[in-house]
């Protein structure tokens, strides 16, 4: 059946892109053949996804629900239709559902993930599990420090995001206090260093990199900033030999997604010659980690959380580049998964 899905698939997106004149356009003049493996892996991942929904609407455990409907959300589906209903309750109502046990310790990290998925979606951001996501994140921001998360730079992103997204307006002095965590070498670390005075305690990372990098670029930064111009060194700089990104020249999906993200909002083309190593680039990198099943692993030899690296790595792969790809592909799967 799985298989028989995948065929219609192939045959509607191809549908989908030569009836869209923009997108068609854009495919018969690139140079690039991977717009449609970027567009069938994601769909891949979907399916996958998709295969996980229990009876109760829930994919994954607390909390997952939530990041698997902004993940949703991002690939152009409705979280709260009819493909994602099982048994009558959606992949939403699931979250909410999680809501009060998930969010009880008022983590802004983990509300800022919640109110992506919201922000997403048709749903009310004051009035979702019974909480007012927007007041209660609102209330986490120290205007002494600049932060919404007190030790956690990386939930402090999510937090920024996750607001603007949801149309908040965000203080210049959150933005300011991310600009100064920066690390000399261009990268930024997941936790936030309170005492800069004697330098930094603590090393960069690529994946808080390619975070803060889209929260930068949410904020109105120009690819020109001397911010970015220093994370793309950085990122350039801990590629790995298979023109990914993971620790002792091991990539890992969750860390590859993440540093493409951060490309392509600092104005790159992760695909160019420019982050090619050995015959390969970071796109093929991440192709690389998805399975038959649609899922993708952590790393080859350590698949660890499919459901973790295929959430990381759909909307790294949902980006609609080069610059000339102007419409973005939606996935239809309701024509799809219907019986």
């Amino acid at each position: 059946m799985v298989k028989q899905h995948r065929f219609q698939l192939t045959v509607y997106i191809l549908l989908i892109l030569f009836l869209t004149t923009d997108v068609g356009n854009a495919l018969a003049t690139s140079p690039r053949g991977s717009f449609w493996e970027r567009q069938q892996a994601v769909a891949d991942a979907l399916i996958w996804l998709k295969t996980l929904q229990k009876s109760d609407g829930h994919i994954g455990g607390l909390g997952t629900s939530c990041e698997a409907a902004w993940v949703v959300a991002v690939a152009g589906e409705n979280p709260a239709g009819p493909v994602w209903t099982s048994a009558g309750t959606s992949l939403l109502a699931a979250c909410e559902a999680d809501v009060p046990t998930y969010l009880a310790r008022r983590d802004a990290g983990r509300m800022g993930k919640v109110l992506q998925a919201v922000a997403a979606t048709e749903a009310d951001p004051r009035a979702f599990g019974g909480l007012d996501l927007i007041s209660e994140l609102e209330n986490k921001y120290d205007a002494e420090t600049g932060f919404y998360h007190s030790g956690s730079l990386f939930r402090h992103v999510l937090a920024m995001m996750a607001l603007h997204e949801a149309g908040r307006s965000i203080p210049q002095a959150a933005t300011d206090a991310m600009l100064q965590q920066q690390r000399p070498d261009g990268g930024w670390s997941w936790v936030i260093d309170p005492d800069l005075s004697d330098g930094f305690a603590t090393i960069a990372d690529v994946d808080t990199s390619g975070r803060v990098l889209q929260a930068l670029h949410a904020m109105g930064l120009s690819p020109n900033h001397p911010a970015f111009v220093s994370a793309v060194a950085y990122l350039i700089d801990n590629q790995n030999s298979d023109a990914g990104w993971g620790d002792d020249d091991i990539s890992n999906s969750d860390s590859t997604a993440l540093a493409i993200e951060g490309l392509l909002v600092a104005g790159w083309d992760p695909e160019s010659a420019k982050f090619e190593k050995n015959g390969t680039n970071p796109v093929t990198t991440l192709l690389s980690f998805q399975e038959a099943s649609g899922a993708f692993v952590f790393k080859h030899e350590l698949p660890e959380s499919r459901m973790l690296a295929t959430t990381d790595s759909i909307p790294a792969l949902s980006h609609p580049y080069p610059a000339d790809m102007a419409t973005p592909l939606r996935f239809y799967l309701p024509a799809i998964l219907s019986p």
